[in-house]
């Protein structure tokens, strides 16, 4: 009798040992956005092509034969330098050559009739050789003093003017050509493994609501800069109508084509066993072991491509201390950013 009456006594207790332990949890809670399906970045804008005009030798400026903001064309005259004295010395060296020339003539009719030696027609030639070359050498030094647009462009602004002496190397002018833009952007080390050469860009200039112009990303570098952990790409866009200036901040927007939508979900969320990532999956108020596919990473957050759906939600905070199949209950969500 006493024994029953113990049993019934420790009913209630027995019921309650048998309960599961509710533990309160902070929860995230995946947004429909997917947030590495694509990202900003800022670019700047270059010209497609660009060189400072400076002259090969010393000199003074004979002539400019173009004004600042004027369209050249390919091949055409730049700048000249003063050519007086090596016009002068071209017409020595031509003399000298015309003179060589007739003297080998006349070695080479006394060598048919035996008059003379081969060392003394040998010797003639090679006068010959040496003028033609010393007048080749002349023309090449006019040559320098004349400065050509290498590709069509825009000049920029005049930094001399005629008559003036002018050294080597010294930066005249600019020569850009703005049908196409270079615009150069950094990658995020997070984004790396989404974005390849080819990708589309979406791009405007900064702060302005003007329609994005479309481009592909056709260079990405290979070198990752240590100071800020990103990769260095360009894209290319059409520049025809020279709405874009050289130097311009844009906006650019990238989105990876062909690539699985990835869900962005915090660290302290994601744990790792038997070389596996794994979060708790929240679900009817019990906590699922669930395994993720993380295809890159960021400083706060993992991006997953595998194990995981917008609106799921997973425990954020203090999975070390949780068990699968334990009951929960979500007191608060850690805020999207």
């Amino acid at each position: 009798m006493r024994l029953l009456v113990l049993l019934v006594s420790l009913l209630p207790l027995l019921a309650l040992a048998q309960k599961k332990t509710i533990s309160s949890v902070v929860a995230y809670q995946i947004q429909q956005r997917s947030e590495g399906n694509h990202f900003f970045a800022i670019g700047t804008s270059y010209p497609w092509k660009h060189i400072d005009i400076v002259m090969a030798t010393e000199g003074y400026i004979d002539k400019i034969a173009v004004k600042a903001g004027q369209q050249v064309k390919k091949g055409e005259l730049i700048f000249k330098q003063n050519t007086a004295l090596l016009d002068i010395a071209l017409k020595q060296k031509q003399l000298t050559l015309k003179s060589a020339q007739a003297a080998y003539q006349q070695k080479k009719k006394a060598y048919k009739a035996k008059k003379t030696t081969r060392s003394a027609l040998n010797q003639a030639l090679y006068a010959v050789k040496k003028a033609t070359l010393d007048v080749q050498l002349v023309k090449a030094q006019i040559r320098q003093k004349y400065f050509k647009a290498p590709f069509a462009g825009v000049i920029g602004l005049l930094n001399i003017s005629k008559g003036a002496w002018v050294k080597a190397g010294q930066v005249l002018t600019t020569l850009d050509n703005t049908q196409k833009i270079r615009v150069r952007f950094e990658i995020p080390e997070a984004h790396i493994k989404q974005v390849s050469a080819g990708d589309s860009v979406s791009i405007r200039v900064n702060n302005n609501k003007s329609v994005p112009c479309r481009a592909q990303i056709h260079f990405i570098s290979t070198q990752l800069q240590k100071q800020n952990r990103t990769l260095p790409a360009e894209a290319i866009i059409d520049n025809s109508k020279g709405s874009i200036k050289s130097g311009m901040f844009l906006d650019v927007l990238i989105k990876p084509e062909n690539k699985t939508a990835l869900l962005k979900i915090p660290r302290s969320a994601v744990f790792s066993a038997e070389k596996k990532y794994w979060v708790f999956l929240v679900r009817k108020g019990e906590i699922r072991k669930t395994r993720v596919n993380i295809k890159t990473e960021g400083k706060q957050y993992y991006f997953v491509s595998k194990g995981l759906k917008a609106g799921d939600r997973i425990v954020a905070i203090g999975i070390d201390k949780l068990q699968d199949g334990q009951a929960v209950k979500v007191i608060d969500y850690l805020p999207v950013q």
